[in-house]
Parts: structure tokens; C-alpha cells; sequence
């Protein structure tokens, strides 16, 4: 099995549906999001942003927080690779929700990805 097959088994088990938003996406909790971003480092596929949700009271509702990363004009494919890699994990680990809210994170991976 691939890596790239290891994070969408992670979304299915881990990851929190955001079909109530009207969204075709999984969310995943800090330490499952870095873990994800770990099984795709080992796929090397680069993460080309993500967007933050927030667990408040039972209810999923946006942050309005994201990032992304784009290939730079000139820069090599493993550059890249390594850039959207590190800017996912600064992200994931800086983040901070306010009160008692809990931030859960949306990968954005290169190519396709189970929803």
C-alpha cells in the first residue's frame, strides 16, 4: 500500500466530515493533520494549502484561516516539494484557535484525494 493510500485510510478513520457545511471534505485534528502531512512527505506529494475549521460546542464552523503554497517561477520540483511541506507543518503547529474552540485542518494535497 502506498503512502498516498495510508493518508486517505487516515481521512476515513480519523478525519471529521464537513458535509454538514456543504463541504466534500475531511478535516483532521492537529495530530492527525501532521501526521497526514508525514504520510505525504513519504509520498512526495507536496500539500498545496489547507483551510481551518473550528470545533466549538459540538458545531464545525470556518476559521477563515488558510494557506497555500505555490510553485515559485524558477524553483526546482524537490524545492518546492520541501517549501509546501514546511509551510504546511509552521502552519499546523503555530495555529492557535481562540477559547474552546478546537482547530481541525483540511489538507490540500497535489492530485487526487478520496471525498
Amino acid at each position: 500500500m502506498s503512502n498516498f493510500d495510508k493518508y486517505n485510510l487516515l481521512l476515513m478513520s480519523k478525519g471529521i466530515r464537513l458535509s454538514a457545511l456543504g463541504i466534500r471534505e475531511f478535516a483532521l485534528k492537529r495530530s492527525d493533520a501532521l501526521e497526514g502531512l508525514m504520510l505525504l512527505r513519504q509520498a512526495r506529494v507536496p500539500v498545496l494549502g489547507g483551510d481551518v475549521y473550528l470545533c466549538r460546542d459540538l458545531r464545525i464552523e470556518p476559521a477563515y484561516a488558510n494557506w497555500h503554497t505555490e510553485q515559485a517561477l524558477g524553483e526546482d520540483w524537490h524545492g518546492y516539494l520541501r517549501r509546501s511541506w514546511d509551510a504546511t507543518e509552521a502552519y499546523l503547529e503555530s495555529f492557535h484557535a481562540i477559547g474552546n474552540a478546537e482547530a481541525i485542518f483540511v489538507l490540500v494535497p497535489a492530485g487526487h484525494v478520496l471525498h
